[in-house]
């Protein structure tokens, strides 16, 4: 099988070496290609990439944030045009062990119906402990109280045996996909830019019989709130934000797609009809940094979703200028 892992990075070039690296490692019976793509990162990150790259792996500059959908779709439109049998979208701030990719190979030769994979993930901080075991039926919702998993924090060696291959809710950060399913169905929509594109993507799979599917025995390390971090690993604040803004526009955006919500609903949430008109009257453009931007931008969710409005409008720019 030759298989292409795309691995899109966006100012974050050490997590990404760190993951080209473990994947390099891999012990499979497969033709692998690692493809990095880089979302037009700044310069200082975009030259630590390009020059930490080892000479076998694929590189993809992008001229502009095209988003996770978009950016991710450099790397796969390279992997189909290279002929590979499966492409595995896997998240920068996520690593693999040596024998995960003969694992994943393994799990999806034994599943016969059409179908995209995701695996046992680990959390970075604690990687002895689950992050996401497939806990979730395909259907269900996590309970906010457990994001990814029911058996999140727990000791993988502690419930080990209990974990199977199933049908279940699987989520970006690893995704293993036969490439016959993006030649029949397409792929993710880019104008969610950022969330809620693969859960909106499986979801209209499952529609169209195409399963989603965990696989107990391969396994990764995630670190998963990488992408709101800086440099020194604190979180930054305004990076957050507008992180915050495509979360809860897109959340909105498919919850009304599903038909479990509606535009009163949005209104609702935004505090009635004239919140929303008095925001739009307040704030034609983003207050300065000092002043209330968090409120600024679940305002401008909330106003975007009512409208239907998608696609990039805001971009996250770190707080730090990396130029």
């Amino acid at each position: 099988m030759k298989v292409a892992v795309v691995v899109l990075n966006w100012n974050k070039s050490a997590l990404t070496l760190r993951a080209v690296h473990s994947l390099l490692a891999s012990v499979a019976k497969a033709k692998l290609w690692v493809v990095v793509v880089d979302n037009h990162s700044a310069n200082s990150e975009r030259q630590a990439l390009e020059k930490g790259l080892p000479a076998q792996v694929v590189y993809i500059p992008s001229k502009e944030n095209l988003g996770y959908a978009a950016g991710n779709r450099l790397g796969v439109d390279w992997a189909l045009q290279q002929g590979a049998d499966a492409i595995w979208i896997l998240n920068n701030d996520a690593y693999v062990h040596p024998d995960t990719l003969s694992l994943l190979l393994q799990g999806v030769e034994r599943w016969k119906d059409p179908a995209i994979f995701s695996h046992t993930t680990l959390i970075s901080e604690n990687p002895d402990r689950i992050h996401y075991s497939g806990s979730y039926g395909p259907e269900e919702s996590p309970d906010p109280g457990f994001p990814y998993d029911r058996r999140k924090g727990e000791l993988l060696s502690d419930c080990k045996n209990a974990l199977k291959d199933k049908p279940a809710t699987i989520f970006g950060h690893s995704l293993f996909i036969p490439t016959g399913i993006i030649q029949a169905h397409g792929f993710m929509d880019p104008d969610f830019f950022l969330y809620f594109e693969e859960t909106e993507y499986l979801w209209r799979l499952r529609r169209q019989g195409v399963e989603t599917v965990y696989l107990a025995e391969p396994v990764c390390v995630h670190e998963g709130t990488a992408s709101k971090k800086d440099a020194s690993g604190a979180v930054d604040a305004e990076i957050a934000r507008v992180l915050g803004y495509y979360y809860e526009r897109n959340r909105w955006y498919f919850l009304r797609l599903k038909g479990k919500a509606k535009r009163a609903d949005v209104v609702r949430r935004a505090g009635g009809i004239g919140a929303l008109a008095l925001y739009f009257m307040r704030n034609f453009k983003p207050p300065k940094p000092e002043q209330a931007r968090t409120l600024y931008y679940q305002n401008l969710a909330m106003w975007h979703a009512w409208w239907g409005v998608r696609g990039r409008k805001v971009l996250p720019q770190p707080s730090v200028v990396l130029y």
